[in-house]
């Protein structure tokens, strides 16, 4: 009997985590039944950082990894999560001087703004329990775009995610494009 109840307790919290709590997958183009509001989340309660990778070739894709970490007490609900990871990723960037400075005068209509194109939209509820993280690669396409000659450049990059539920975005960081 001893042996017997652990086992049980355990199918029961692994059968009760099974769920779809959300029903079918829903696209935008109603195809599926739509995926039920949630709460918007609190910005404080998220934080949004570039990790990896911050040296890249011009002319060849640059691949960048962006971490979404629950740093609240609480779970929080996206309930349109993009089951493609780089269409949860809208990036900004300009182009820094040699020491990886910001232009003083530059105004937010200066930063190049790179937004997905998402076809045929294909997105799931996400809940990120407390401490828990999501990672998502996308790609910087301006930097394949580079001619190869390309001479060293710095540029201040910033991830801001595509979500409807809630507007944030990281810190700059910045990125060398070598030749």
């Amino acid at each position: 009997m001893n042996k017997i109840f652990p086992l049980f307790i355990a199918a029961v919290l692994l059968l009760a985590g099974c769920g779809d709590p959300a029903g079918k997958v829903a696209t935008e183009s109603g195809t599926a039944p739509a995926i039920p509001t949630a709460p918007r989340p609190e910005n404080s309660m998220l934080a949004v950082t570039q990790v990896g990778q911050c040296d890249f070739l011009s002319g060849m894709p640059a691949m960048i990894t962006v971490s979404v970490r629950n740093v609240g007490d609480g779970n929080i609900d996206l309930p349109k999560w993009f089951v493609r990871d780089a269409d949860n990723v809208i990036f900004h960037y300009i182009k820094c001087d040699e020491n990886g400075n910001v232009p003083p005068d530059a105004k937010p209509s200066d930063w190049t703004v790179q937004t997905p194109v998402i076809k045929d939209p294909v997105y799931y509820p996400l809940t990120l329990m407390p401490g828990n993280s999501v990672l998502l690669r996308a790609e910087l396409v301006f930097v394949s775009g580079l001619p190869p000659e390309s001479p060293t450049a710095k540029y201040a990059v910033i991830a801001e995610l595509n979500q409807s539920q809630v507007k944030l975005a990281s810190p700059p960081v910045i990125i060398t494009v070598f030749q």
